[in-house]
């Protein structure tokens, strides 16, 4: 998850259903107005902090249906490792996964 990392693929954590495009962008600009003023503030944060409002209810479900944040790091840690071999020599295609948290 850190920025100086090479980008090793693609993971899917979750399905935006049909119609829910304004709303996720919504949640994801959420704390816009606040990043300069928000103590502690890095990527790694504001992305946990906005996958946590995509857990709340919306349209009488969730968006993202994982409940385990730290388990879904985990997961996304040991997949990103898993490829960091080949996303150092470059190999295309860069490989597609998705979550086996979040139901997937």
């Amino acid at each position: 998850m850190a920025s100086r990392l090479r980008h090793r693929g693609l993971f899917q954590i979750a399905r935006i259903p049909a119609g829910a495009t304004n709303d996720v962008d919504i949640i994801f600009k959420t704390y816009d107005q606040q990043l300069n003023q928000l103590p502690g503030l890095t990527c790694r944060t504001w992305v946990f902090d906005v996958l946590k409002l995509l857990q709340k209810p919306w349209n009488g479900g969730v968006l993202l249906k994982c409940t385990d944040i730290v388990a879904l790091e985990q997961e996304i840690m040991a997949w990103g490792n898993s490829n960091a071999f080949g996303a150092s020599g470059n190999k295309q295609p860069r490989p597609v996964s998705a979550s086996k948290l979040c139901g997937l």
